[in-house]
């Protein structure tokens, strides 16, 4: 007769216990590497599609009619006039189709940066580099002095 000692049943308890560890942390590993892998979306400008149709309408209302359809938000300054009377017959069209279509023929450029489409003019990129350069002017005084409080002793710091 085999008879089995205590020692045995402790060591085949442990074997068994590491093997269902194994298990299941490789069950968990593959789990969420399965549900990252599902979270994975493609999302830019492209897959977006916009159906616009209106005559003789401000460039500000198509503007908004965008934001409306899509996640984008338009960012311009007052360089870009939003007031140019335009009209759109788009449908299911690509955003880059209508921005393509909207800003023909004018010196507004836009670039798509995330969720934001920046508007800018090619007049706006030139007077640019001339504000860096009246920066660096400002930027290369030297002031010195002492700053003092009403009783006349100079301010710590």
């Amino acid at each position: 007769m085999n008879k089995k000692s205590f020692s045995d049943t402790v060591v085949q308890k442990r074997y068994l216990q590491k093997h269902f560890f194994r298990i299941m942390r490789t069950t968990a590993f593959l789990l969420f590497l399965f549900v990252f892998c599902l979270s994975a979306e493609n999302t830019n400008s492209q897959n977006v599609n916009v159906t616009l149709k209106s005559n003789n309408i401000e460039l500000e209302k198509v503007l908004n009619e965008i934001e409306k359809q899509t996640d984008f938000l338009f960012v311009y300054n007052n360089h870009v006039n939003v007031n140019r009377i335009v009209s759109v017959n788009l449908k299911k069209a690509s955003l880059e189709r209508t921005l393509e279509h909207l800003f023909k023929g004018t010196n507004v450029k836009y670039s798509i940066d995330g969720t934001y489409i920046l508007l800018s003019t090619n007049d706006a990129i030139t007077k640019s580099p001339s504000v860096v350069v009246v920066d660096q002017q400002q930027n290369q005084k030297h002031i010195s002095g002492t700053v003092i409080d009403a009783s006349g002793q100079p301010i710590i710091g």
